[in-house]
């Protein structure tokens, strides 16, 4: 579980300095890139998850759950640290707070891979917004000076799936095909990024619900992970199973 030897390895990983993960604003928003990065501490390297779009306790309480699903957790001898929005003091500009923190890290580790999960901008500093050309030049910039691969979480622009009232709508939503255009406003992302990954729910067809119904785990949470850009490779496209319930993920 939680193995993308089928798109990526760790090694292939190193040769894109940003990676972009294309989601809708649902829970697998979180859970994918979670998933991400216990793959690559899997493989023993060291990761630093800046989650600006939730706080770091239910990052946390994804990592634990998903780890506690693996076979054998004791092998595992990559590191992870989780920083916040809630840990950035009081007026101190949160792009400074990043290269510090990634720098210090670095200072005591070896350091790879630095994930991103970003809100319009940081709510405790709203006077330096993070708007899309600002994140993607600061990711940018740490990935080229620093030697890290950055890793960016954005959501499409969808409603977020608890607001929508009409089932048949919040259906159409998770079933939403993510392309290339649902960030071609974000020119700066789509530039600068080597790798870009959209993740969606399949639409579930009858047969298909019979099928899940047999197959052990996988019970109704069917996605696709689009290459949707690739700088060092091809462009596919995966089937996938990230069970909510049990927090297992699953290339086929």
């Amino acid at each position: 579980m939680n193995n993308y030897s089928k798109i990526y390895t760790s090694d292939t990983l190193k040769n894109n300095a940003v990676v972009t993960v294309v989601t809708m604003p649902l829970e697998e928003s979180v859970m994918f890139p979670v998933s991400q990065a216990i793959d690559l501490m899997k493989q023993g390297e060291n990761v630093l998850f800046f989650t600006f779009n939730h706080d770091s306790i239910k990052i946390n309480e994804f990592m634990q759950k998903f780890l506690a699903n693996e076979d054998n957790p004791e092998n595992i001898k990559g590191n992870i640290g989780i920083i916040d929005a809630y840990q950035i003091p009081e007026g101190v500009d949160w792009i400074g707070f990043v290269e510090d923190t990634i720098a210090d890290v670095k200072g005591q580790m070896d350091l790879n891979y630095v994930f991103f999960d970003v809100l319009p901008f940081v709510e405790n500093h709203p006077i330096r917004p993070a708007d899309d050309e600002l994140v993607i030049s600061t990711l940018t910039l740490l990935a080229f000076t620093r030697g890290v691969t950055t890793i960016l979480i954005k959501t499409a622009n969808v409603p977020v799936i608890t607001a929508v009232q009409n089932k048949e709508e919040a259906q159409e939503i998770m079933e939403k095909e993510i392309t290339i255009e649902d960030i071609s406003k974000s020119r700066k992302v789509l530039e600068q990024s080597d790798l870009v990954l959209g993740v969606q729910r399949e639409k579930i067809t009858w047969w298909k619900k019979v099928i899940n119904f047999l197959l052990f785990w996988r019970k109704r949470n069917n996605f696709t992970v689009r290459v949707l850009k690739n700088r060092n490779g091809n462009r596919d496209s995966y089937k996938m199973n990230l069970d909510m319930d049990n927090f297992k993920s699953e290339i086929l």
